[in-house]
This record gives C-alpha cells, sequence and structure tokens, in this order.
C-alpha cells in the first residue's frame, strides 16, 4: 500500500475525530486503519497522534504533517 494511502487515512482520522469514524467512513475495521496509522508514523519516523481509550489528539508534528 501507498505513503498516499496512508496520510487519507490519517486525514480522514483527524477530521473524524476518532479512528472508529473514520474506519466507519472507509469502510475498514479499527483495526486496520490503526495499523496503517502506526506503519504511517514508522515511515515518517515520529508520532502523529497521541491516542488512548477516551481521547485522540495531534501532536505537535502530527498537527504539522495534517497541514
Amino acid at each position: 500500500m501507498s505513503r498516499l494511502a496512508y496520510m487519507h487515512n490519517f486525514v480522514m482520522v483527524v477530521e473524524a475525530g476518532s479512528i472508529t469514524a473514520a474506519a466507519d467512513k472507509l469502510e475498514l475495521t479499527v483495526a486496520a486503519v490503526s495499523k496503517r496509522l502506526k506503519l504511517l508514523e514508522t515511515d515518517l519516523g515520529t508520532r502523529l497522534l497521541t491516542r488512548n481509550t477516551r481521547q485522540l489528539a495531534l501532536t505537535e508534528a502530527g498537527q504539522y504533517y495534517y497541514q
């Protein structure tokens, strides 16, 4: 899968406000969206999102990358 697809996945998560909502819009599983985010972060060498069970927030790098 291309970096462009991972970037689209990231944008959808940011705009939807959650991984679950993005997964619904992308018609993917939550696990697939999470894995794509992790692969993008690994490829870039930085965390783009801080996530836990209740909150999703852009890191400074994530804000820059999103813009």
